[in-house]
C-alpha cells in the first residue's frame, strides 16, 4: 500500500520569510579585517630609553646619535689642534739652541729624547684624530672600536709623559743636578779649557753668573769673567746659573706637561662618548 512521504514542515517568519540559517561568508574567509584607525596622536614621535648602567635617558634615537657624533667630531678637532701644538713644541725643543746645546756639556739628552717622543706621539695623534672623525661619520663599528683602542693607548702614554715630566724635569731634583754639575766645572774654570767653555756657555745663554751667584768667583779666588756681564752693559748678571738652568727646563716641562694633561683629558672625554655610543642599550 502506498504511503506518501511525510510532509515537510516549513516555518515562516512573521514577515513570511524562510527561517533557514544563512552562512556568514566573511567569517569563513581568510581576509583580515580592515585596520582600525589609530586613536592616538598622529604627530607622536617614537622615543627610546637609553640604559647606561642604571642611568636612564629618554630621547629621540636619531637626535641622541647625532649629538654624540658631533660631540666626538668637535673633540677630535680640538685634539687635532692640541696635537699640532705639541708637535710644534717638540720640534722647537730640538731646534732651539738653548735646548740642544746644553747636551754638549750636561747629561740632558733625556730632554732631547723626550722631544722626539713628543713628535712621534703627537704625529700619531694627529692621524688618529682624522681617523676618528671618519669612523663616526661613516658609522663603521669596526673602525670606531679600533679608534677607541688606540685612543686608550695614547691616553696611557700621555699619563706616562706627564708623570715623568713631574718626577724628573721639575723641582729640587733638577736644581741639585744642575748645582753639582756647574760647581764641579766652576772649580776647574782656571785650569781646563773645557770647563771654561762649559761655564761661559751657560752664563751667556742663560744670562747668569756663577753657580749660586757672582760671589762664587771671589769665594774660590777667581776673577769674575767677562761672560757674567750683560752684552753692552757694565753690570753683572745677578742670577746664579743653577737656578737659571732649573727655571729654563721647568718652563719647558710645565708647558709640555700642561698640554699633555689637557690632551689626555680630551682623550678620556672622547673615549667616554664612544663608550656611550657603543655600549648603552636602547629600548
Amino acid at each position: 500500500m502506498y504511503s506518501p512521504p511525510p510532509p515537510t514542515s516549513s516555518f515562516s517568519s512573521p514577515e513570511g520569510q524562510s527561517s533557514t540559517p544563512k552562512i556568514d561568508v566573511a567569517s569563513t574567509t581568510s581576509v583580515p579585517p580592515a585596520a582600525q584607525p589609530s586613536t592616538g596622536n598622529p604627530n607622536a614621535e617614537r622615543v627610546y630609553v637609553w640604559d647606561c648602567y642604571r642611568s636612564f635617558c629618554v630621547s629621540n634615537n636619531r637626535l641622541m646619535n647625532r649629538i654624540i657624533t658631533w660631540a666626538i667630531i668637535f673633540f677630535n678637532v680640538l685634539l687635532f689642534m692640541m696635537s699640532g701644538t705639541i708637535l710644534g713644541i717638540g720640534i722647537w725643543l730640538i731646534a732651539d739652541p738653548k735646548s740642544y746645546e746644553p747636551s754638549r756639556f750636561l747629561d740632558t739628552y733625556n730632554v732631547i729624547w723626550a722631544a722626539y717622543i713628543m713628535i712621534i706621539i703627537s704625529s700619531f695623534t694627529l692621524a688618529l684624530s682624522i681617523f676618528g672623525i671618519l669612523a663616526v661619520r661613516w658609522e663603521n663599528i669596526y673602525m670606531i672600536i679600533l679608534y677607541l683602542i688606540f685612543l686608550l693607548i695614547c691616553f696611557g702614554m700621555q699619563v706616562a709623559i706627564v708623570t715623568l715630566a713631574i718626577m724628573r724635569g721639575y723641582g729640587t731634583r733638577l736644581y741639585i743636578f744642575a748645582y753639582k754639575e756647574l760647581l764641579r766645572e766652576l772649580q776647574q774654570y782656571n785650569y781646563q779649557a773645557d770647563s771654561r767653555a762649559f761655564i761661559d756657555f751657560f752664563q751667556i745663554k742663560l744670562r747668569c753668573c756663577g753657580v749660586e751667584s757672582f760671589n762664587d768667583y771671589p769665594r774660590y779666588g777667581m776673577a769674575i769673567p767677562i761672560s757674567c756681564y750683560m752684552a753692552g752693559k757694565t753690570y753683572l748678571n745677578e742670577q746664579g746659573c743653577a737656578l737659571a738652568l732649573r727655571r729654563h727646563y721647568e718652563l719647558r716641562t710645565a708647558v709640555v706637561g700642561f698640554l699633555c694633561f689637557f690632551n689626555g683629558w680630551i682623550h678620556l672625554i672622547i673615549a667616554i662618548l664612544i663608550f656611550f655610543l657603543l655600549f648603552c642599550r636602547k629600548y
